[in-house]
């Protein structure tokens, strides 16, 4: 039942169904492809390092300091903080006991910065400032609830507060200069 006349594969044969819904990606070692229906593979990251450090330092700089422990590719996140994987990952705990960060630059294990990450996200969505554009959108809180705004200070209340220039679209309009005058063209 899987196979036409003609020899073609259908496609709900089950000879597809482990290719269905993935994207293959080329030249990326550690995942082959991504699952658009699915749980994408998580690569064992054990060999890799996170680690920041002053503008001035150049790959080579970081390269010597791992020179330790082998190869090592740096992947660049900016101008101060980079990704280090070494190519021997067995090396890989020794890394830490080996380097310790210092007063110029702080290194840490790729698990431990992905941690980092995803507390310091949770933690600026409730102490992050008020806009004007934020003041009109509901504030969510971590359990879901919304929370309310508190009632203004008599003090507060004195204080006029000016309307932005977007939001007036009349000033906006008087404001906008042209370029160059435009013949009238009839």
């Amino acid at each position: 039942g899987d196979k036409t006349k003609a020899g073609r594969v259908l496609p709900g044969s089950h000879l597809v169904q482990p290719f269905l819904n993935k994207l293959y990606l080329m030249k990326i070692a550690d995942i082959p492809y991504i699952n658009l229906a699915g749980e994408d593979l998580k690569p064992e990251r054990s060999h890799v390092f996170h680690i920041t450090f002053p503008k001035e330092w150049k790959t080579p700089d970081i390269v010597h300091m791992f020179s330790s422990f082998g190869y090592v590719f740096v992947s660049w996140q900016d101008d101060t903080s980079a990704f280090v994987s070494l190519k021997e990952k067995e090396m890989a705990p020794q890394v830490l006991e080996v380097i310790k960060s210092g007063s110029t630059f702080r290194i840490q294990s790729y698990q431990s910065y992905i941690d980092t990450k995803n507390q310091a996200s949770l933690v600026g969505l409730e102490n992050c400032g008020i806009t004007p554009t934020l003041e009109k959108m509901p504030f969510p809180s971590f359990n879901g609830a919304e929370v309310k705004k508190r009632p203004i200070s008599p003090e507060q209340a004195v204080i006029k507060r000016h309307k932005s220039v977007s939001d007036d679209l009349e000033v906006v309009k008087a404001d906008r200069k042209k370029t160059f005058d435009e013949p009238d063209w009839e």
